[in-house]
């Protein structure tokens, strides 16, 4: 089983383990682009959320 450790600017390190189909490079690669991909989209919605749930507070606190 292939393992690969990966750091994202304000993620902490996750530890990945593919099934046998990571053992060709590419498809390791796409594996990963689409979770690096999936973590930065979640990442943006949450960001997005706080920014909606910090101008609701500050409109109630007015």
């Amino acid at each position: 089983m292939n393992k690969y450790k990966i750091k994202m600017e304000g993620i902490n390190p996750i530890l990945i383990q593919g099934d046998k189909s990571w053992s060709d490079p590419a498809r390791a690669m796409n594996h990963l682009v689409s979770i690096i991909n999936q973590a930065e989209y979640n990442e943006a919605r949450w960001d997005a959320r706080l920014k909606d749930e910090e101008g609701v507070e500050e409109h109630n606190n007015e």
